[in-house]
């Protein structure tokens, strides 16, 4: 796995003996046995993204992740589609992937997710037929002050009641150890006979318009509607846009916090030098794409507070104000000027409404 620091961790999961901890059920195995494991990473043979979800196929099972206000994290070993919701890890912000460790029937999944100012790793194992929450480890790329990329692999050690994992790369000396005191058994949330039906329930609660939906709005937002010509020329699909501005409603505002969750991590891949926009094009990507989203979070969000995480979503000129003032936020106005607003008829307006944004989230108030 390619990763962008350059350290060693050695996290040390220690499982107490209480009720519904591992190490409880670890210590059940008979006296003649040894408990001394090493999990094997285990890649998986394909992956795929369907109706917002995440797939990771691997050789006789599959593991589904995806986001709906909770990450629900689906597991596939015989016959059914078992559902568990883990409530404390966010997967809209940032990149995900999967890291699958086994022994016999003991497996460690390490669900990544990279924000690219740092990487959270959330802790799952499934032991006895049973799934258990056992926390998270994170590492900023900013604290390390990390300039290059590092090849780094995982060591996964059950040693009596102690889970071991450690992040080993070529060079570095630095350790960082984290201990996690219990385990959260995860109950099942919802059953599939086949992760086909959930495919289709997914499908079904999209917005449909008169031709059915416009595709899954992740992709939508970063395949469709800002792309290159065969020259490298921005190209806008402004009927995309068009049917976004349509189609929203308090509760059904998929595609505005996809759009932008898109354009606001391409704002930190540019100042983190990884965009392949120039400086331009992005300015330019940002006012159509607020021109849509900003007046619909404006108007709709107070309606329905928790489908736009109380105000803090939806919004892309609060979060260039917010986060980028010093970098952008006055060379974009600039430019938004020179452009005449690119024409766009809600740009101005929502230059000045995201300027009354603070650090608690946009000024609108909900009256009681």
């Amino acid at each position: 796995m390619v990763i962008r620091f350059c350290i060693n961790i050695l996290f040390i999961v220690t499982l107490l003996s209480c009720k519904d901890t591992v190490a409880k059920k670890i210590n059940n195995k008979s006296e003649n046995s040894q408990v001394n494991e090493i999990l094997e990473f285990v890649n998986y043979n394909e992956r795929k993204s369907e109706n917002g979800i995440n797939i990771f196929y691997y050789e006789n099972s599959l593991i589904t992740i995806d986001y709906d206000r909770h990450t629900i994290l689906g597991l596939k070993n015989n016959e059914e589609l078992n559902l568990y919701e883990i409530i404390d890890f966010d997967l809209d912000l940032g990149e995900l992937n999967l890291l699958k460790f086994r022994k016999n029937s003991t497996v460690l999944y390490l669900i990544e997710l990279d924000n690219f100012t740092q990487r959270d790793y959330k802790v799952i194992l499934y032991y006895n037929n049973i799934l258990y929450n056992l926390g998270e480890f994170s590492y900023s790329f900013i604290e390390q002050k990390v300039t290059e990329n590092t090849n780094l692999k995982f060591e996964v050690e059950i040693n009596n009641n102690n889970l071991f994992i450690s992040e080993i790369n070529k060079t570095g000396n630095l350790f960082e150890s984290h201990e996690f005191i219990n385990s959260e058994k995860l109950n099942v949330k919802k059953s599939y006979k086949d992760y086909y039906n959930y495919l289709i329930e997914k499908d079904e609660n999209k917005i449909p318009n008169s031709a059915g939906s416009i595709g899954d709005p992740e992709y939508v937002a970063k395949y469709i509607i800002f792309t290159k010509d065969a020259n490298g020329i921005l190209q806008i699909n402004k009927e995309y846009l068009k049917y976004i501005q349509q189609n929203t409603s308090a509760k059904q505002n998929q595609y505005v916090l996809a759009l932008e969750k898109y354009v606001t991590h391409e704002i930190i891949k540019y100042f983190n030098n990884e965009s392949t926009w120039t400086e331009e094009e992005l300015i330019k990507i940002i006012a159509y794409a607020s021109n849509t989203t900003d007046p619909l979070f404006k108007k709709l969000w107070t309606k329905s507070p928790e489908n736009w995480n109380d105000g803090m979503w939806g919004n892309i000129l609060g979060f260039c104000y917010l986060a980028y003032n010093e970098q952008l936020w006055n060379k974009m106005v600039n430019q938004f000027e020179q452009e005449n607003y690119y024409n766009l008829p809600h740009l101005k307006e929502m230059v000045h409404y995201a300027e009354q944004f603070d650090k608690f989230g946009p000024p609108d108030l909900i009256e009681n």
